[in-house]
């Protein structure tokens, strides 16, 4: 019996610290999502100015009238300038679709990250700040425990036995 409860406490300890390690990549993933949505944001707004100011660049080549003798064959009475705007804003409105639809997704994603990463931010803000310098180095800066204990001038043992005493609180608070 003893055996099967040993397995169970160094699963449920690899997966604590495995949540650890994922927390502050999410956390790296939410900076770069939210550049993302600015970024998408911007190029939205500049399209909207573009087509409400009809800013547009005229790559047809739309002749002059000429006064020799012509019949207008225009079947919906647009002049060629007027079909010339009409294509160029359309194409505007599908660039502009899709990037509402890509900040659509980013928006999902960090709505996703802040939820998971929520969780975790309160179980850490539970920690006094000297645990909490501990799990950023451990689990962000990914340093090894004797790396740790030679940063902050404690014993190896210390700086393992600090990493067990995290990670067990963390368990024990029954929140991941």
């Amino acid at each position: 019996m003893m055996c099967v409860e040993q397995k169970d406490n160094k699963y449920t300890f690899r997966k604590t610290e495995k949540q650890l390690y994922q927390y502050y990549e999410d956390l790296k993933k939410k900076e770069a999502t939210k550049k993302n949505i600015d970024d998408l944001t911007k190029v939205i707004d500049e399209i909207d100015n573009k087509i409400a100011n009809c800013d547009i660049n005229f790559t047809v080549d739309i002749q002059a009238v000429g006064f020799d003798e012509r019949v207008q064959t225009s079947s919906n009475g647009n002049s060629a300038v007027e079909k010339a705007v009409e294509s160029q804003i359309t194409a505007l409105q599908r660039e502009q679709k899709h990037y509402l639809t890509q900040l659509y997704k980013e928006e999902y994603k960090l709505r996703n990250l802040e939820l998971k990463t929520n969780k975790m931010e309160r179980v850490i803000n539970m920690f006094n700040e000297d645990i909490k310098y501990f799990i950023n180095l451990m689990y962000n800066q990914k340093m090894k425990p004797e790396k740790i204990a030679d940063k902050i001038h404690v014993s190896r043992k210390t700086a393992y036995n600090t990493r067990d005493k995290i990670v067990k609180e963390i368990i024990g608070f029954k929140m991941l």
